[in-house]
């Protein structure tokens, strides 16, 4: 019985645990091999939204659950407006989702 008990309080804590689960995801934003500051970023999946910024040298960090994601990126350059867009997918039990990369593309 004690066993019964010991088991079904580790289960209970388990899906407590996994419910507010979140992965760090970080990477860059990219264009012509050079990291781009103060791109806007969507994460959109799962009925979710989360907007965030990249930083120096165009890195960027962010918390989401595991699922399945679009990040859309969107920036400027002095005469260039930039766009990119990049799948990606987070797992659960997994704590990092590290180097993802967004490469940007220019028009005028």
């Amino acid at each position: 019985m004690k066993i019964l008990m010991t088991l079904a309080a580790f289960l209970a804590f388990s899906i407590w645990a996994s419910a507010g689960e979140t992965v760090t995801v970080s990477g860059k934003t990219i264009f012509e091999g050079m990291g781009v500051e103060e791109v806007r970023i969507l994460a959109e999946g799962g009925g979710m939204k989360k907007e965030f910024k990249s930083t120096y040298h165009g890195t960027f960090r962010v918390e989401l659950p595991p699922g399945v994601y679009t990040l859309k990126a969107r920036g400027a350059l002095p005469g260039l407006e930039l766009a990119g867009d990049k799948s990606i997918e987070v797992k659960g039990g997994e704590r990092r989702l590290d180097r993802v990369t967004i490469p940007l593309h220019g028009s005028k």
